[in-house]
């Protein structure tokens, strides 16, 4: 890899443009300074200034309006973001308290947020991906979102575009703003103040701001909300029982449809079968009939860890255990000053401190029901049992039974999280020779975390106390306490268990514990405090990252062109990030859950910048060219693991007449590796390992790949109804190691956008915008999944492949272990159009004098017209377009009318139609999409004085649900982001109110 070279080059470049100025310093003779602006998307600030790159804009009056505490929940509703971490899928996928913007479906770690400008420290440990809550929305004046590669301009991460976040200035006097919030269920209760002080100071020269917000924001579960908390499934059509494939083929009768069903895993009570008969265990260890929901017993005769009963019965679900809204507490303090040290030289300081807690929690503890060892097994012998159920399970020639039980009275696992963020920036800007501009600033940001897992459970201790026995002396005790002669004695036991109770013992020993002090588990009855200390345990882990920023660029008109000034922006930037995660003794032993071992993720990496942007005007006032003009930009960055890369950017924007702009740009960008994804050690832990060679699997392989089968050392024959089968199990437990990689090179983007700008002069106050999108990403940085390991392994000409060596094996072929390590992987190819209106008008305008106020209709509209995803780079690009997370048109409409001192605001949006999978049609599955619905916010705003202003409103006004079927329930889900619930609502209706007093 290329490391300096390229660097200086552009380095002197930068440097020879800078020194050009005193060529051209002739030409800015002026004795006033017009007022220039600067845009996202560029550093050089100019009269009228519009970017060529599509830019979304949301202002103060629309945040207010939408009555939230975090901006992401205004934000997720804009067609161009795709779900990322929100208030409630950091319930379910972790990182609770934390929200993210994913624009243009192209994940977090693509989408650079800046805070005027400037990047923001992350809050994600090894990545550089800044939380949203971090930022005071009272402080926001406005939003811009940039669609298209910016890494010329701003950097590394600006792949899919930008998010730049414009604060206040100079604000003077006292403002408090009192918030509630409570969702149409009586939860998810959010409350909080923002107070704002500003004033200036000798003689006006400076300004300096305090500013506090503190907001909490209360629990809400998926339980009290039916349509999130249902166990919905595919099931066979009823109608279509009886019939062959043949007849089921393009007969007009979809092959699935959607019920209510709750597996019998999910009984909160020791249970299996015997025989064909559903059981239960009662507390004294006697059996009893299962109490099953609605109809039938589905799917019995595929075993007990597939069988599912309807709604009703004594089932659990899954779902419901789920929070579709976190709790979160923050506070965050900012202090900004501004001063003018002289007419040419300006001082610009912010600090910044936010606190915040947050919990989640997931699942109950369960019995691993389908595991071959002693942790989910009831031997005859088992001393808590009822004579009646020995009998019974003898009866039936049974020495053992396999069960489920979801542990409720151990509680739900969770865990705590306990953030501190601290930044400070200190700029300096000034002029030289007039009218050149130069800016430098220094900044530097760190973040800790305290993560604190909750009710976990020691792996080893819950396998010794599940087996228990009673001793020679007649005591019930733990089958680890046995002595090896004694276990020689448990003919109940096969010698694999025996082997298993053994390797149990040697892990209690290993980790301090002994044998003796077991204490053993009664799955039958309430589980006892004695129990719950010796099996579960809290334990914390800690993060923390840093990131330094160096950063001077100079700015202004080199030469007076016939159409305007030809101007520049050049400049260098340091940037170093650091990040840190220790786990805690228990998660680095591999004491806790599936002997999961977890080791510390310790790096840093640096970069070096030197980057240069050109304004060129082109035409101006001739015909069929009111104006053009050309932008170029370019960015060599010198990355201390990654090597160098060059992104640029190439944009044009045409005005052939008063009412028309056209505008067009070409880019290529970049995102380095995180220091997650390159110095992540080796961690382990266990997970089911699907396997293709194993019973059931293999009917579904290719002749041509059993004697790959044959290969891994399995044992393939053939059942007699003909089809192949093996002598191995279809999933089995293994171990799954993972780990970063050093040699990663940076994912590169070439995006190019093109559109129109519709002003016509004769509608006054109308504003028409089209614009076309396409990104293709290369080089994704991932790893596989072992799925897809194990898939590759099998599926390919032989044996001798690069999947196979990644996979340790049995010597009957059963699966031990995976290694997954972190590579450049994939390609991504996502394009679509935006359509946005904005127009302004009142009721003369449609001769309706009599009509007072002022009316402001904006809609913006995403039309998806491609997004292929490659998941293993041994396989084309796979079309994703109109899947889960990934409508084909997403829409936003809002109406804003304000007379005098009284504002109404009515937005709704559309989310298109979705399927879970391209297989899905209305011959196989009904429904086979979930359809397109809307959801609709009101608020309304009266200011009493010039002080004194209230808002309230109700958002999602018509208390719409998810879409009922599979997945969609539950808020929204795609295989290739995880299940996330930030597309669609998952509280409901909800209500706010807000009081903001200036004094």
């Amino acid at each position: 890899m290329q490391k300096s070279n390229k660097f200086y080059s552009l380095t002197k470049l930068s440097i020879a443009v800078a020194a050009s100025l005193s060529i051209a310093s002739s030409v800015h003779a002026e004795t006033e300074k017009t007022e220039k602006i600067t845009v996202t998307g560029s550093r050089i600030a100019s009269i009228g200034a519009e970017s060529p790159s599509p830019v979304t804009v949301i202002d103060a009056s629309e945040i207010k309006a939408s009555g939230v505490t975090n901006i992401t929940q205004l934000l997720n509703k804009l067609p161009s973001m795709a779900p990322g971490l929100t208030a409630t899928s950091g319930a379910v996928w972790g990182n609770a308290g934390i929200t993210t913007q994913n624009l243009r479906g192209q994940g977090s770690k693509r989408t650079l947020t800046l805070v005027n400008g400037r990047r923001h420290v992350g809050s994600i440990p090894g990545e550089s991906t800044v939380d949203m809550n971090t930022i005071p929305v009272a402080l926001i004046e406005r939003i811009e979102i940039l669609t298209g590669g910016a890494s010329s301009i701003y950097g590394a991460d600006a792949v899919a575009g930008v998010v730049n976040i414009i604060t206040k200035k100079d604000f003077e006097g006292s403002e408090l703003t009192l918030n509630t919030g409570i969702t149409d269920r009586n939860d998810g209760e959010n409350y909080g103040f923002n107070f704002t002080h500003g004033f200036n100071f000798d003689n006006d020269k400076g300004n300096l701001v305090f500013h506090v917000t503190y907001d909490e924001s209360k629990r809400a579960r998926a339980a009290d909300r039916r349509f999130a908390s249902r166990e919905l499934v595919w099931i066979d059509n009823p109608a279509e029982a009886g019939l062959s494939d043949d007849d089921k083929k393009d007969n007009g009768i979809p092959d699935r449809i959607v019920d209510e069903r709750y597996r019998l895993l999910s009984t909160p009570v020791a249970s299996t079968f015997i025989g064909d008969r559903p059981v239960a265990f009662n507390p004294d260890g006697s059996i009893r009939d299962i109490i099953l929901g609605e109809g039938e017993l589905y799917d019995a005769h595929k075993g007990f860890g597939l069988a599912y009963t309807g709604a009703g019965g004594e089932q659990l679900s899954q779902n419901a255990n789920q929070l579709v809204q976190a709790p979160v507490e923050k506070f965050v303090f900012n202090s900004t000053l501004n001063y003018e040290i002289n007419d040419d030289l300006y001082l610009y300081t912010d600090v910044k401190y936010t606190q915040s807690e947050a919990s989640t929690t997931y699942g109950y503890a369960k019995a691993n029901y389908g595991g071959s060892a002693n942790n989910s097994q009831i031997f005859i012998d088992n001393p808590y049992l009822a004579q009646s159920s020995v009998d019974y399970m003898q009866a039936n020639n049974l020495n053992n039974v396999e069960f489920a039980k979801i542990y409720t009275d151990l509680g739900r696992a969770g865990t705590k999280y306990e953030r501190d963020l601290f930044q400070v920036v200190t700029a300096l800007e000034g002029f030289i020779f007039e009218d050149y501009q130069w800016q430098t600033y220094v900044q530097y940001g760190k973040s800790t975390s305290d993560n604190t897992s909750l009710n976990s459970y020691y792996q080893a201790h819950w396998d010794a106390s599940i087996d228990p026995v009673r001793n020679a002396a007649g005591n019930i005790v733990c089958s680890v306490a046995l002595s090896d002669a004694e276990l020689e004695q448990l003919t109940t036991r096969s010698a694999y268990n025996i082997a298993h109770i053994k390797h149990t013992r040697e892990q209690l020993i290993a980790s301090g514990a002994s044998p003796q002090d077991c204490v053993p588990h009664n799955v039958f009855a309430t589980d006892s405090a004695a129990l719950q200390n010796y099996m579960q345990y809290d334990t914390t882990s800690s993060q923390e990252q840093s990131q330094f920023v160096a950063h001077a660029n100079i700015s202004g008109d080199i030469y007076e062109l016939p159409a305007g000034p030809l101007a520049f922006s050049a400049g260098v930037e340091y940037r170093k990030e650091k990040s840190e995660t220790e786990p805690s003794d228990i998660q680095k032993s591999g004491l806790g859950s599936g002997y999961a071992i977890s080791q510390a993720v310790v790096g840093e990496y640096s970069v070096r910048e030197a980057f240069v942007e050109l304004s060129v005007p082109v035409l101006e006032g001739v015909e069929f060219a009111e104006a053009l003009d050309l932008s170029l930009s370019a960015r060599l960055s010198d990355y201390s693991e990654a090597g160098t890369s060059t992104s640029w950017n190439v944009g044009l924007t045409y005005q052939p007449i008063e009412d028309i702009k056209l505008r067009i740009s070409r880019s290529k960008s970049a995102r380095a590796p995180n220091i997650n994804e390159q110095f992540t050690d080796v961690s382990t832990k266990g997970d089911w390992a699907y396997q293709p060679c194993g019973v059931r699997n293999i009917e579904r392989l290719d002749e041509k790949y059993l004697d790959n089968c044959r290969a891994l050392g399995l044992d393939v024959t053939t059942t007699p109804d003909g089809k192949p089968t093996s002598n191995i199990n279809w999933y089995t437990w293994a171990t799954l190691r993972s780990s970063g990689n050093k040699e990663l090179d940076v994912e590169t983007a070439n995006t190019l956008t093109a559109g129109l700008v519709f002003t016509p002069s004769f509608i006054d106050g109308l504003t028409v915008t089209v614009d076309y999108w396409d990104i293709k990403l290369d080089q994704l940085i991932g790893t596989f999944s072992h799925a897809a390991v194990l898939k590759n392994c099998v599926e390919s000409e032989s044996i001798d492949n690069q999947f196979c060596k990644l996979i340790e094996r049995r010597e009957n072929g059963e699966v031990i272990s995976v290694d997954l390590k972190t590579l450049n992987l994939n390609q991504r190819r996502t394009k679509g159009i935006d359509f946005e209106t904005v127009y302004k008008f009142d009721g003369s305008t449609f001769g309706l004098d009599a009509v007072p106020g002022e009316f402001r209709f904006k809609t913006l509209v995403q039309h998806l017209i491609r997004r292929d995803v490659q998941t293993d780079p041994n396989l084309p690009l796979e079309p994703t377009r109109g899947l889960f997370a990934y409508p084909m048109k997403r829409a936003t409409l809002g109406l804003t009318y304000t007379l005098d001192n009284f504002e109404f605001q009515w937005n709704s949006r559309y989310i298109g139609e979705q399927k879970r999978s391209n297989r899905y049609t209305a011959e196989k599955y009904a429904p086979h999409h979930t359809g397109g619905l809307w959801y609709t916010d009101v608020s309304v705003s009266y200011s009493f004085t010039d002080d004194l202003t209230m808002s309230a409103g109700i958002n999602n006004l018509t208390d719409r649900g998810t879409p009922q079927m599979p997945d969609a329930n539950v808020g929204g889900a795609s295989v290739y982001i995880e299940n996330d619930t930030g597309l669609y609502d998952v509280l409901g209706k909800s209500y706010f109110a807000n009081l903001t007093y200036r004094f």
